[in-house]
């Protein structure tokens, strides 16, 4: 299970955070409902399939092990997009002087690079993306526990298993929804990227208090309709912000660090 952990982590972190990146390059207008159709995906898989693994585990008789090599056949095909993907034809222009503010120089160990890169005093100085990793710190942390023990918690309340079950796909279908929604809303001029993640994980938050509390089904319907809006914001806006506080050069550095 160790290297299962290793090899998944890694494939999982080398894929997500240069599809995010990504999007901030492509797109100079309409940055925030671009990534939020971009990650709308993740909301889509949830509705679809959660009902579709546990279709899996009834038909399988060994357990978890058949189920998840179909859903290891399915992360293989973001390979497969990820080809997909071609380079601006136009990058912006390297700047003049590094991070620190001194001329560039080529490092001979790519790591040690990486790693001033990610730690450079422009990042780790602003108060905002610092303040911005400390909540994601939290929030990161807590993103899975509804995941995998709201249904069982609606179990013990009496509910049945099938029905249970289908709580994860009400917050996937709403988590789609609000993904391009919020996008579309972080767009306008009036809008504070900041003010609708600070919203959004506070709900988040509350939605997860508010689960312990419930009884009856239609009580878990509301409150996962609140945590998948909830959850959708603040990951349709953090890419984007980054580019709104640091600026498009530190995009990358910036999302690599924070995540």
């Amino acid at each position: 299970m160790g290297l299962y952990g290793f090899l998944a982590g890694t494939g999982l972190g080398l894929m997500y955070v240069p599809a995010q990146v990504a999007v901030g390059y492509y797109f100079e207008k309409r940055r925030y409902l671009a990534t939020g159709i971009i990650t709308c995906g993740s909301g889509a898989g949830a509705f679809l399939l959660a009902p579709f693994a546990s279709s899996l585990l009834a038909v399988y008789d060994d357990g978890w092990e058949g189920p998840t090599r179909i859903f290891a056949g399915l992360c293989l095909q973001c390979a497969v997009c990820g080809m997909l993907m071609r380079p601006l034809p136009k990058r912006p222009e390297p700047k003049e002087h590094d991070l620190e503010g001194e001329q560039k120089d080529r490092e001979p160990n790519c790591l040690v690079a990486v790693f001033r890169s990610a730690c450079s005093p422009r990042l780790m100085t602003d108060r905002s993306f610092l303040l911005l990793c400390l909540c994601n710190l939290f929030a990161t942390s807590a993103l899975y526990i509804p995941y995998m023990y709201l249904p069982g918690l609606a179990e013990s309340k009496g509910i049945p298993t099938t029905t249970a079950s289908f709580l994860i796909s009400i917050i996937g279908l709403c988590n789609t929804i609000a993904r391009i929604v919020t996008g579309a809303l972080a767009d306008l001029p009036c809008v504070n990227a900041l003010v609708v993640t600070t919203i959004a994980l506070g709900l988040g938050g509350v939605s997860c208090f508010l689960m312990v509390l419930c009884e009856s089904y239609w009580s878990f319907v509301l409150v996962s309709i609140m945590f998948g809006v909830s959850l959708a914001a603040w990951c349709a806006v953090t890419a984007p912000s980054l580019v709104d506080i640091l600026g498009l050069d530190l995009l990358t550095y910036a999302f690599g660090t924070l995540t």
